[in-house]
């Protein structure tokens, strides 16, 4: 682990696929979603906790989007305690010989009510067994042998996967031991329910400082957010709350938002009109957000807010990346977008 950072020097903008955007797909709409993002101009997809657990794999999603996509980059989040570490390489492997190593592995911790109570699984202590877990996971992605034999997670499988590089491997962000031990053997981290003053107190220096002390490269910061362009502020909030809904209660994610003086996650969501929104995005990457996970919330008192927010956002994505909008894209959005309900619609003043 610890790959060299994508050539980009702007704050990357990639878009979350799954249910917190409450929009049903089945499997193939949901690999034509990516296919457009590809197209769109977006620098990653990110395949939600939530889908993974309550409906598709979210690695074989990937994969499958691997086949219709050449450059985007695809992260999926796995709770890496349901997979021993020769089952998690072997599969992680396979994603990046089919992609052209185009993944980002998301090592999800989960929760306890999930592990335990939902799989029967001990959750112990997730810090501890991912500093067991990731020397291991790094050895068998480099494909040599396991010589960590002391460690719970033993093997002597030795992948053999032709073309396939190491994936970033990014972990959870929210507890600051799990930032130090990211900042120490991983590339990175992503948060969820998190505002800007958790990532510049919280998580950026910690993990730049971790990172520094194990003479490691500079590490991936990727921060969730709902964004909207759209006057219906409220709106916007209540269903970026109703998306997190049963996060709320949960005490670690209590302590991260009480850290921006909000208790709900509409709160610390990035909406309202352009300016707004590009002051916001400019603002998290100043402090040093490097990737950002954009939910776009689908509202019934501004049906054209999906596309325009999508549109906004992947212009942004683009411009990013030091690539041109296309003179076709420019004259679209003159013109007004679609709503994803058959109708056009201007664009925010």
């Amino acid at each position: 682990m610890n790959q060299p950072m994508p050539d980009q020097t702007e704050m990357r903008i990639g878009l979350a696929i799954g249910r917190m955007q409450d929009i049903p797909r089945g499997a193939p709409e949901i690999i034509e979603q990516i296919r457009r993002a590809e197209h769109d101009g977006f620098a990653s997809v990110w395949v939600s906790h939530l889908l993974l657990v309550e409906g598709y794999d979210g690695p074989t999603i990937v994969a499958a989007a691997a086949q219709v996509t050449t450059r985007i980059e695809l992260a999926t989040f796995v709770p890496f305690l349901t997979r021993h570490p020769a089952s998690m390489a072997h599969q992680a492997l396979t994603i990046q010989a089919l992609s052209e190593n185009r993944l980002i592995l998301c090592m999800a911790s989960s929760h306890r009510v999930f592990m335990e109570h939902g799989l029967g699984i001990d959750f112990g202590d997730p810090v501890a067994l991912l500093a067991d877990y990731l020397p291991v996971l790094d050895a068998l992605f480099r494909q040599g042998p396991v010589r960590r034999l002391a460690s719970p997670y033993r093997t002597r499988v030795v992948p053999d996967v032709p073309g396939a590089k190491p994936p970033f491997v990014i972990l959870p962000g929210l507890r600051r031991s799990m930032v130090r031990l990211a900042g120490g053997l991983a590339d990175g981290v992503a948060t969820i329910m998190a505002g800007p003053r958790f990532l510049e107190r919280e998580v950026v220096p910690v993990l730049r400082h971790a990172a520094g002390a194990s003479g490691r490269q500079a590490p991936r910061v990727a921060a969730h957010f709902f964004v909207s362009l759209t006057t219906e502020i409220e709106e916007a909030r209540r269903y970026a709350n109703g998306m997190m809904a049963d996060l709320h209660e949960h005490p670690m994610y209590q302590r991260v938002l009480k850290v921006d003086g909000v208790e709900r996650v509409g709160d610390v969501s990035i909406i309202g009109d352009p300016d707004m929104v590009a002051d916001r995005l400019d603002g998290l990457a100043s402090i040093g957000v490097t990737d950002l996970m954009a939910s776009i919330p689908v509202l019934d008192g501004d049906v054209a807010a999906y596309e325009r927010t999508y549109r906004f956002l992947a212009d942004r994505a683009l411009l990013a990346s030091g690539a041109a909008i296309p003179r076709a894209r420019l004259g679209q959005r003159g013109e007004g977008e679609r709503d994803g309900r058959g109708d056009a619609a201007p664009i925010l003043p």
